[in-house]
């Protein structure tokens, strides 16, 4: 888990987005936390990122405390991503205001940004969308 933390860091600074990595434990419900300046004004997100070794699907808690910490913290958003998926109730559950400032990903996801961060660092890729647009592309 400790490589995809790092390799999630250095793939959001390479998407446009200041990014700092939390420490593996203790982390106050987040794993990085990416900002951005859109219509000069900061933005701040957090992304918590699951890869569970059981293959376990996130579940309704760990959804509900990730999204409290978002709230209680008055930041712009948050991306949940999950290698092996999500609960259903996990996400139906939410509001419409609720999904508006949490998003998920899984896999694919995941992959996306991956693929978009080696091409950026290569010189072949220059977003045409700001970074909160890429980091939210391909979400539900």
């Amino acid at each position: 888990m400790a490589g995809a933390r790092a390799f999630a860091h250095r793939s959001f600074e390479g998407l446009g987005f200041e990014a700092q990595l939390t420490p593996s434990s203790k982390d106050g419900g987040k794993d990085v936390i990416l900002t951005c300046r859109a219509a000069s004004k900061a933005h701040t997100y957090y992304v918590e990122i699951k890869h569970w070794r059981s293959g376990q699907h996130v579940g309704q808690t760990a959804v509900t405390e990730f999204l409290n910490v978002i709230v209680n913290e008055e930041i712009s958003g948050g991306l949940f991503l999950s290698t092996y998926g999500f609960c259903s109730n996990a996400v139906e559950s939410l509001t419409e205001i609720q999904r508006q400032r949490l998003r998920f990903g899984e896999e694919s996801k995941i992959a996306t940004l991956c693929k978009s961060y080696i091409k950026a660092k290569s010189g072949i890729w220059s977003p045409e969308v700001t970074p909160v647009e890429t980091l939210y592309e391909a979400t539900f």
